[in-house]
């Protein structure tokens, strides 16, 4: 087909119109894929791996952590005391509570939006 034919198809006074029902197959093919739920694919030995590395880290840091603290008080007994009290100032130099609460309150909100929605969906 050569451009001049496109052309001329194209401004003729004809209309150009789908074929009868392709409107109704399309919109009830869209239909059915949005009413299908969505496949995830997760990794579970990837997940496993991120959450071991995770907490070998955290036990590292912890350790290490620690093992200063008894060296600053010259190998003897270990106090809980001071690293508790740096925690507890490090949380309110940062405002730790605020966050938490604003995390909590979006997840919340996003938990309510979806269940409203997905009481809508289901017509119930």
């Amino acid at each position: 087909m050569k451009d001049s034919d496109i052309d001329r198809i194209l401004s003729g006074p004809d209309r150009i119109a789908p074929s009868a029902g392709f409107a109704d197959s399309v919109m009830e093919a869209v239909r059915r894929e949005a009413l299908r739920p969505a496949e995830v694919q997760v990794s579970w030995s990837r997940v496993l791996a991120g959450l071991f590395a995770a907490v070998m880290g955290l036990a590292w840091l912890t350790e290490q952590s620690m093992h200063g603290m008894v060296q600053q008080n010259g190998g003897g007994s270990f106090d809980l005391r001071p690293f508790l009290d740096a925690a507890i100032r490090v949380q309110e130099d940062f405002g730790a509570g605020w966050i938490v609460l604003a995390l909590l309150l979006s997840f919340l909100s996003v938990k309510l939006s979806s269940w409203a929605v997905s009481k809508t969906v289901s017509g119930t």
